[in-house]
């Protein structure tokens, strides 16, 4: 097959902008032949006309198909475009005809002309070439599917198909107006309206039909009037602004551009930006079954029925962006729908890579669980395992704490013992003048009083933490607090000592246990207190209560405990420089609390010290 451009067609020296029917071809200014008569040594030569003067993308499409049926054929088909203005008066008559004569001097074997207003062609050239066969295509499907005779043939395009059309429309939305757009002078337009109106009346529709005509302003002012989503149909053949022939998709496009309108459309030439769509002319498969029917007329072989010729020409299309921007589903259209300006599908294009990478992701997601499985067993043994060797570390901490606290505990305990034995011996013997014996009692006393503490503090290290808990009153505990401290041996009657209840509260937990460790709390600032010999010396025991925590505080105004101090402050066996007691106190108050399932932490600075304590406590506030 080979394909010749002629250049510019004859227009009798007018450049029509686009003309208004609803196929046309591409044209392009060039030429193959360099303008010259048809070639005389190849079998078949088609010539095809069509209406436009500019590309639009049914041209493209239309001639795809075409040529693309012909390609394997002994053929060179040519191309031209034409329009009936270009032939008004005498003088254009006579110079289109001494164009046909020079370039066709060699008649071709067949003409294919696209419109009405190309069908021009039909008849200048059967003037002086009557041999040619012709093929006719039109719009409008109010002509009959004819052989007209051997020689010619019409097709008209059926792809209107406006039933369907007004069913889609009335779809979405129901019942609704439908704004008709069509150009009122011209004939194509007049008999697709007649169409429009014949099947609207079939369907009960009609009364929904609102016609809309007009120039370019007329139209465009009047859609813009009206209400946003409302549902507007653009027949071919409208005529456009300035008086100018009829035009293609460009007129809609300028219509729709920035509108919220529903534009729907008959063919795809027509179907551009904003345009939603409709059922539409397929121009390839139009170009195809053309190009089947002109090749069976060459050949003299029987020719497609209308069945056959009309099968697959139409198909539901939309602009896939207007959609979503009008917020319409998928699935409220057709299910065989084609689509522009369609989002990439990814599955869609990649589907047996995405079916390797799912294979791989699935067998990947198994073994991870697998393997999860796997960890979380082996974790939880891990887990256990080093809880277990954490509680035998902390027994054997403690046993080894025990054993040093007991050394430490003999040797401290010997002062003690060794004066409450001296005073023994004194107070024996008899040859010693001048003794007080109240005094020696009260050495005796404070000795006793010192081992006691100290074997105190050893029990209650070595004894089990677990709390026995109880439900008392903030009142009632303070009150065991009060007690507890007063039974702190003398010699602090230079510190100021205050409880406070901030509010009425119940509690939960070991009276007896908590109660030793606010007790030693209050000592240990006791000691730093009167060792300090600080002024106006105050200590606070503070109690307060939700139904969630228990916080008590226990504060004074002395130096306050140095950062090196502070890093091992609840450390066993740490008496911070102090030359009396076993440095456990501040260690049983850390161990009673935190076998609450609470918290104690320190506060200092200069002048202010802060021990707090917190507890959980499931009670709710009285």
């Amino acid at each position: 097959m080979r394909f010749s451009l002629f250049g510019a067609a004859f227009t009798g020296g007018l450049h029509l902008r686009v003309p208004g029917f609803g196929l046309g071809l591409v044209v392009l200014a060039c030429s193959v032949f360099g303008g010259s008569a048809f070639a005389a040594d190849l079998e078949k030569r088609i010539l095809v006309v069509g209406s436009y003067v500019e590309e639009s993308p049914f041209q493209s499409s239309f001639l795809e198909g075409f040529l693309g049926h012909v390609a394997d054929e002994e053929i060179v088909v040519y191309r031209e475009y034409m329009s009936v203005p270009a032939f008004k008066g005498e003088a254009h008559e006579a110079n289109f005809e001494r164009y046909l004569r020079s370039k066709y001097e060699v008649a071709p074997d067949l003409i294919v002309t696209i419109g009405i207003r190309a069908s021009a062609w039909l008849d200048r050239l059967g003037d002086f070439h009557p041999e040619t066969k012709r093929v006719l295509l039109f719009s409008g499907q109010n002509f009959a599917f004819e052989n007209r005779s051997s020689d010619q043939l019409t097709f008209p395009l059926k792809g209107a198909e406006f039933g369907r059309t007004l069913e889609l429309i009335d779809r979405l939305d129901r019942g609704a107006v439908i704004h008709v757009v069509y150009g009122e002078e011209s004939l194509m337009a007049g008999l697709l309206k007649e169409a429009l109106v014949e099947t609207a009346s079939e369907k009960g529709m009609l009364r929904q039909l609102h016609f809309i005509s007009g120039d370019f302003e007329t139209v465009q002012a009047e859609l813009e009037g009206l209400a946003s989503g409302s549902s507007v149909l653009f027949l071919p053949m409208y005529k456009g602004e300035r008086g100018d022939p009829d035009v293609p998709h460009d007129v809609l496009e300028r219509l729709a551009e920035g509108s919220d309108l529903r534009f729907y459309t008959l063919w795809d030439t027509l179907l551009g930006t904003g345009v939603l769509g409709g059922r539409m002319q397929m121009s390839r498969i139009v170009g195809a079954r053309v190009a089947e029917q002109s090749l069976r007329l060459l050949k003299g072989q029987p020719l497609m029925d209308e069945a056959r010729f009309y099968e697959g020409q139409a198909a539901f299309a939309f602009d896939d962006e207007v959609r979503r921007k009008l917020g319409i589903k998928r699935s409220q259209l057709p299910s065989d729908s084609l689509f522009v300006n369609e989002r990439p599908r990814f599955f869609e294009k990649y589907f047996w890579e995405s079916v390797i990478v799912g294979i791989v992701m699935a067998g990947l997601a198994v073994s991870t669980f697998v393997l999860r499985v796997l960890v979380k067993k082996r974790t939880g043994q891990l887990t256990r395992r080093n809880a277990a060797l954490n509680e035998a570390i902390e027994k054997n901490k403690r046993l080894v704490d025990i054993g040093r606290g007991l050394s430490m505990l003999a040797h401290d305990l010997r002062s003690p013992i060794a004066t409450i034995k001296s005073c023994c011996d004194v107070l024996e013997d008899d040859t010693v003048d001048g003794l007080d014996p109240k005094r020696i009692i009260r050495s005796m006393n404070s000795s006793s009083e010192k081992s006691l503490s100290m074997i105190g503090d050893m029990l209650d290290y070595v004894r089990t933490l677990e709390p026995k808990i109880e439900r008392v009153s903030g009142k009632a505990f303070l009150a065991l607090l009060e007690s507890d401290i007063a039974q702190i041996p003398t010699g602090f009657d230079a510190v100021a000592m205050e409880c406070r209840l901030e509010g009425e509260c119940i509690l939960n937990l070991d009276t007896l246990k908590i109660s030793r460790a606010v007790t030693n709390l209050v000592k240990n600032s006791r000691e730093a207190l009167v060792s300090s010999e600080t002024e106006d010396a105050r200590i606070l025991v503070s109690l307060k209560a939700d139904e969630r925590e228990a916080e008590i505080t226990v504060s004074d105004n002395g130096p306050g405990i140095s950062p090196d101090i502070a890093e091992t402050l609840f450390e066993a066996f740490r008496t911070s420089g102090k030359k009396t007691g076993t440095g456990l106190g501040l260690a049983i108050a850390k161990d009673f609390v935190e076998a609450h399932g609470g918290s104690i932490r320190c506060e200092s600075e200069p002048g202010n010290t802060v021990f707090r304590i917190l507890l959980p406590n499931a009670s709710v506030a009285l």
